[in-house]
């Protein structure tokens, strides 16, 4: 649904690649955030919010909900640099297919930047505001 329009987004404007890809970008994983592999340096991860997505009152068909984008990053300067260039790109208006249609999706905050984690990779996290329609 609209995480994949996201992962969609961050492929095709080169800052990202699918997870099946191997072309030395940083690889673009849909709710989960896996170790990061040995023959690269950072991951990234699109999760869904953990409230139910809600209805907009205001407007029939209309539903709001929040993404969370994760970058796990060996090294703590990439990483940084990769969550601001996702900021920057997932600040949008009117990306779907042919389910649903993304109306707006803005950046909450800039990166928060975490500790280490168990798998000594720094952590970088931006939740994002969504608005969409289903188009089906």
């Amino acid at each position: 649904m609209y995480l994949e329009i996201i992962s969609q987004r961050l492929v095709s404007e080169g800052i990202c690649a699918s997870f099946n890809v191997n072309n030395g970008l940083p690889k673009v994983f849909e709710r989960q955030l896996p170790q990061i592999p040995s023959d690269s340096e950072t991951v990234v991860a699109v999760m869904p919010d953990m409230d139910p997505v809600t209805h907009d009152e205001e407007l029939p068909g209309y539903y709001k909900t929040e993404v969370q984008v994760i970058v796990a990053s060996k090294r703590i300067q990439p990483g940084n640099e990769l969550a601001n260039k996702i900021v920057k790109s997932l600040d949008f208006a009117n990306l779907g297919n042919e389910d649903v249609l993304i109306k707006k999706c803005k950046p909450k905050h800039l990166p928060v930047q975490y500790r280490k984690n168990k798998s000594s990779a720094y952590e970088f996290s931006t939740n994002f505001k969504i608005v969409f329609v289903n188009r089906g």
